[in-house]
């Protein structure tokens, strides 16, 4: 019995780690841009249109994920999205040009929106009834917490690493799940 409760234990949180992949994608870096921006001798404009590249591909990606995913089951587009984002986080991680690092943040977006998505569809796949309802609850309340929580995590890691640190934080992030 324990074990069942253990494994459900890791079902949830794991959901509700991809549920929170979009916010942490997009505000964990939040206050590091000024050291972004150093860091690339640009622009702060164009370093906000980093921020706006990943809610772009937020919005792209859930268009092209959900159905994808009706089409080819949850898995797949998981994994991949998973890949891509893990991947794409390391190259904002080592961006050489803020274009490199724009485009890639494009991508990280694309990416986190399987997190969006899938975790919706999966829930709704596995739940029915009041425990879909609490479920759903369990999930509004993580996308409730993550952009408040994000910054304050962010900003914490730049207190005593480089802005890098924060997509390679991603990046394990990514791995783990």
């Amino acid at each position: 019995m324990k074990s069942s409760k253990l494994s459900y234990f890791v079902y949830v949180f794991t959901l509700g780690m991809l549920c929170a992949f979009a916010p942490m994608c997009s505000d964990l870096y939040l206050p590091s841009m000024p050291s972004i921006m150093d860091y690339f001798q640009t622009s702060p404009s164009l370093v906000q249109s980093s921020l706006t590249a990943s809610f772009l591909g937020l919005a792209i990606g859930q268009l092209i994920i959900g159905p994808l995913s009706d089409a080819y089951g949850r898995i797949l587009p998981l994994y991949v999205s998973l890949v891509i984002f893990t991947v794409t986080s390391f190259f904002c991680a080592i961006s050489d040009s803020v274009i490199l690092f724009i485009v890639m943040r494009l991508f990280q977006g694309l990416s986190a929106a399987g997190g969006i998505v899938l975790t919706r569809s999966i829930a709704c796949d596995k739940f029915k009834g009041n425990e879909l309802t609490s479920f759903m609850a369990f999930l509004m309340s993580i996308n409730s917490l993550a952009p408040i929580l994000a910054p304050i995590i962010g900003s914490f890691i730049i207190s005593f690493a480089p802005w890098q640190v924060i997509f390679y934080v991603l990046v394990v992030w990514g791995i783990l799940l």
